[in-house]
């Protein structure tokens, strides 16, 4: 993987086998180059595709009293890490609020023996760091390099734990293991004499500006126009995977020079040819990547690893295929994310019904600040709680599965409130701030462990407009619909594949569209196509019946749930989770969520849980 890692300790010399063993632990493909330095108390090492900032890492400066990796990049023209560090040399660390783009970062002062971590303002980049008890500093971009100190405790921590079930996340800066953190957006961690201290650079604060849908529309459209421009305007090869929904489409648009198209299917479905028209309105070519059947069976290890158990495995749809594509591009764009910012996709929903016929969603306008608490136990997109989890775990970790709900929605919601008064932006607190735990997540960060990535959102000016843009107008798709059109009238005029329908079609007209569909596939005027049982009609597969029909997944299921190795039997209740998958394959009831995670943990547990241990270092 793409990454970053390191060990400081003011006491002792850093073991170089240790340094290796972070680095190994990161690599995912036999061309990534390794950078590794080790100077007594300090070793650092960085890995990456030799794309960009092909400069050797760390970067010193003049009189080598300091030094720096970097992982990501700050579009600055030249050597990020090289201007990183000179501009700290200039202006200490008011230096990292004017760094602008994808990053996370880790300075040295090689006199005062002071060591800084730094987080964008996302945490696009996640970065991990402990302090152990022996009073070392370890840091890393993966959770699974720093346990393979031996230093580091493997106690898991519970109510991490139980989020993950609840929610399909661990909240803040949490991670499962009980010892390891994970730095907050846009701050920086101080660690000198075995003490760190966290300080934020910037604030998350909401500043909404009253302005026309037009200004709006105008405005996405110059922000996304730059944000291209930044992400393609340096003469490489770009890739994007391009779905035809509304959010890879924008990518479409704004980009001004060449893109080569992919997507990655079970089949040329009705989304792959959708995006065949999209790639089409730009003059491209889209190039079908088929899945093997055995696709998300054979990414289970790795997603688990690159994750660090904390994302549903089959979330990182995209391991697996930029083998082959490296020698076509050189980075690879992608639409994820932009709805959490501009689409108004997690925010509650109600039912919407047309002619006594269940139809989309309607935003909720009800949310208040005396509702958001109750509204995000069940509303928070990913939330587990109607599918009942307290039933996978034996007492007394069920009862305790609601109060730690509670207590972890709590907590966010209180941060919330310190950086916006809407209740809206309150319940996407979890999405938008900590972007990093959203669960989908694992699907960017795996991309980054093959080929390069870049994403459109990840700029300072992408999230100033979040900030500004009132919650009315990013609460749907309109504003962003509509800035697409002015990008690329052509590339918007595409049918929308989750809809079917034009973008621009009124709510009223689609569902009577829809429910037409529908009572003439009922009265078989309309024939319904036959399909593969796990095919979609989208890129992503029904993963329900995947699990129905795949024996090989089946036996990995029914392996992890009964190897206590994986699943602790005080603590999970094994009966019912085999009756689970009992019920999911003969009943049709639909348990993949819960069973999906239970092999998630449990594949974690096994290689890095409390009953695990890192092998004693040889020097």
């Amino acid at each position: 993987m793409s990454g970053i890692a390191g060990a400081i300790d003011n006491r002792r010399k850093v073991s170089r086998e240790l340094l290796e063993r972070m680095a190994e632990s990161m690599r995912y493909h036999p061309g990534a180059r390794v950078d590794l330095w080790n100077d007594g108390g300090t070793a650092l090492c960085r890995l990456h595709h030799e794309i960009t900032n092909r400069t050797p890492q760390p970067v010193f400066n003049a009189e080598r009293t300091r030094c720096l990796v970097l992982f990501g990049e700050l579009f600055t023209g030249g050597d990020d890490a090289e201007y990183a560090l000179r501009l700290y040399e200039e202006r200490g660390r008011a230096a990292f609020g004017e760094l602008d783009g994808s990053f996370c970062l880790a300075v040295v002062d090689l006199i005062s023996r002071e060591t800084l971590l730094v987080s964008d303002r996302f945490s696009s980049r996640p970065l991990y760091y402990t302090v152990t008890p022996q009073g070392a500093l370890l840091f890393a971009t993966q959770v699974s390099s720093i346990l393979r100190s031996p230093e580091v405790s493997r106690e898991h921590h519970e109510r991490s734990v139980l989020e993950l079930f609840h929610f399909q996340r661990v909240f803040g800066t949490k991670t499962l293991n009980r010892a390891i953190s994970v730095l907050p957006p846009g701050s920086v961690l101080s660690f000198r004499d075995s003490t760190a201290s966290i300080e934020a650079y910037f604030e998350m604060r909401y500043r909404p500006e009253p302005g026309s849908e037009r200004r709006y529309v105008e405005e996405m459209a110059h922000v996304m126009r730059h944000a291209a421009d930044r992400v393609t305007g340096d003469g490489h090869r770009m890739g994007v995977l391009l779905s035809a929904g509304l959010d890879s489409r924008m990518v479409l648009a704004a980009a001004t020079g060449d893109l080569a198209c992919y997507q990655f299917n079970d089949t040329k479905n009705h989304e792959w040819f959708k995006a065949e028209r999209l790639a089409a309105a730009r003059g491209f070519e889209l190039r079908y990547i088929q899945r093997d059947p055995d696709h998300y069976l054979n990414l289970y290890d790795e997603s688990i690893e690159i994750g660090g158990g904390m994302y549903q495995f089959n979330y990182a749809h995209a391991i697996g295929f930029f083998e082959g594509l490296r020698g076509d591009c050189d980075f690879m764009l992608h639409g994820y994310a932009p709805e959490l910012y501009f689409r108004g996709t997690n925010v509650p929903h109600v039912d919407r019904m047309f002619l006594g016929k269940r139809y989309r969603k309607a935003i909720d306008w009800t949310l208040t600040a005396e509702s958001v608490r109750e509204k995000m136990l069940t509303k928070l997109k990913y939330s587990l709680r109607a599918k009942n989890p307290a039933q996978l775990f034996l007492a007394p970790y069920a009862s305790r599965l609601d109060e730690a709900a509670r207590q972890s929605i709590g907590e966010q919601v209180e941060e919330a409130a310190r950086h916006s008064d809407d209740p809206y932006d309150q319940f996407l607190w979890p999405d938008t701030f900590y972007h990093s735990k959203f669960p989908s997540f694992v699907f960017e960060n795996s991309i980054r462990s093959f080929i390069g990535e870049r994403s459109m959102v990840f700029f300072n000016d992408v999230l100033d407009l979040h900030l500004r843009m009132p919650v009315k107008l990013r609460a749907d798709s309109r504003v962003w619909v509509r800035a697409v059109r002015e990008l690329h009238s052509g590339v918007a005029a595409v049918a929308d594949a989750n809809t079917g329908y034009s973008p621009f079609l009124p709510w009223q007209m689609v569902a009577g569209l829809d429910t037409a569909l529908w009572i003439g596939r009922k009265l078989r005027v309309i024939p319904t196509p036959p399909r593969d049982p796990g095919h979609a009609t989208i890129s992503w597969p029904r993963f329900q019946e995947i699990i129905r029909h795949h024996a090989k997944l089946q036996e990995l299921i029914r392996s992890t749930v009964n190897d206590p190795g994986c699943l602790d039997p005080e603590m999970f209740d094994i009966r019912r989770l085999n009756e689970m998958m009992d019920e999911h394959l003969t009943q049709g009831v639909d348990h993949r969520h819960l069973l999906f995670l239970a092999i998630t943990f449990g594949g974690w547990n096994k290689k890095y849980g409390p009953g695990t241990r890192a092998e004693p270092l040889r020097d």
